[in-house]
């Protein structure tokens, strides 16, 4: 015997491998005899990019309905920022008599006096240009309660008793929304 197999004597048997040793010689696995076969480098080269691809073909799909759930966000708080604005608008309209546009700042026709039938003054609207912002107040003075934000544009116009008020929002993706309402003044 060579001492790679242990044997019985007088036995018929297949010898078995010992310690690592196989028919093969010393360290080697029957690879052949057991119909088994390792990938190749190009194998694993071409398997690993394929993944890499379908990783980053999900990763693009995903961003991009990420980027439009963004999108269609902002533009519904647009709506419901303009509806806010010019629904306030127009209520505080129906309840005067009397309107006032002007100027506030450099910017014409921004600013909005409503009075009602004895003269008081019922509600003021001004954009403020220099902040973005869309202000309202009532009885004089400088008006401080907040309405909106990211206003672009804000322009007031009448006919008679009747007030159209168009107004531009911002959402900050540099989506723009221009709105317009009328509204008569009924006292």
């Amino acid at each position: 015997m060579d001492g790679r197999h242990l044997a019985l004597r007088g036995a018929d048997h297949v010898p078995l491998p010992v310690n690592g040793w196989s028919r093969d010689g010393p360290g080697e696995r029957n690879a052949k005899a057991h119909g088994e076969r390792g990938f190749t480098l190009v194998e694993v080269v071409v398997a690993s990019l394929l993944g890499a691809f379908v990783i980053l073909s999900t990763e693009v799909a995903w961003w991009n309905s990420t980027q439009t759930v963004v999108r269609g966000t902002s533009q519904l708080d647009l709506l419901r920022d303009a509806g806010f604005v010019l629904d306030s608008i127009s209520d505080a309209a129906r309840m005067a008599s009397t309107l006032t546009i002007g100027n506030y700042g450099a910017q014409t026709a921004n600013l909005l006096v409503l009075k009602d039938s004895g003269g008081s003054e019922t509600a003021r609207f001004y954009w403020n240009p220099a902040d973005s912002k869309l202000y309202y107040g009532k009885s004089g003075g400088t008006p401080s309660q907040f309405v909106a934000s990211l206003v672009q544009s804000l322009s007031f116009t009448n006919t008679g008793k009747e007030l159209t008020a168009a107004l531009t929002l911002n959402d900050g993706y540099s989506q723009t929304a221009t709105y317009t309402t009328s509204a008569y003044l009924r006292n």
